[in-house]
């Protein structure tokens, strides 16, 4: 029946019978999905970029268990060379004793940083940046180098006393008991210095394990 009333819609508003979407004034749609504007996309990150990250996490645990090794082994190999004293003999007296003790002493502040960044990542379950994982790679492959530097001078003055090296200075070295037990802290020293290097060393390769992916993506 004509009512007198005539049917207006605004321009471009219609209904189509078979949709479930009702435009509205203003491109809007009523009771459906949001229309993405033409010239926008969304961009999700690609399902290798996604696994690698997430393989980073799963690795942040293994890298925290080193970060602590490297830390306990330095304290323990400073501590040991700190104490090496007897009868005069002191680390002080060789400039190699006082490498050994001065980069154990920057490691274990080293460790101590990165096991506080090592945290961040497990507690928020976020992927470390870039930047971050470059400027660790580096100070790992530095702090390798100069354990094994320390380490390698340390043995060689050790070996050096052993071989009866400073007889004018301490009798027979380690031999007549003179000092056997600033020797003995001495090379307890090197030893834990090596086992600190070891374990940095590892800690670099995964570091080329989580800025691999980032270099070939």
């Amino acid at each position: 029946m004509y009512t007198g009333q005539s049917d207006h819609r605004p321009e471009g508003v219609g209904v189509n019978p078979g949709s479930p979407n009702v435009m509205e004034p203003g491109g809007g749609v009523a009771n459906g999905a949001a229309v993405t504007p033409e010239g926008h996309y969304s961009h999700a990150p690609s399902s290798a970029l996604q696994a690698v990250k997430k393989n980073i996490n799963h690795m942040s645990g293994l890298s925290l268990g080193l970060r602590v090794s490297e830390f306990v082994l330095s304290v323990i190999a400073f501590s040991l060379m700190a104490s090496a004293e007897q009868n005069g003999a002191v680390y002080s007296t060789f400039t190699s004793y006082s490498f050994v003790l001065a980069i154990n002493v920057l490691v274990a502040l080293y460790a101590i940083g990165q096991i506080i960044l090592s945290v961040m990542p497990l507690v928020s379950g976020s992927a470390p940046k870039k930047l971050y994982l470059f400027i660790t790679f580096g100070c790992d492959q530095l702090s390798a180098f100069l354990l094994m530097a320390a380490g390698a001078a340390g043995a060689s003055v050790a070996m050096l006393i052993n071989r009866k090296g400073v007889i004018d200075d301490y009798g027979s070295g380690c031999i007549d008991g003179k000092i056997t037990v600033f020797c003995a802290h001495a090379e307890a020293s090197i030893a834990f210095t090596f086992l600190s290097f070891f374990c940095v060393m590892i800690s670099s390769y995964l570091g080329v394990y989580n800025l691999a992916p980032y270099l070939i993506l």
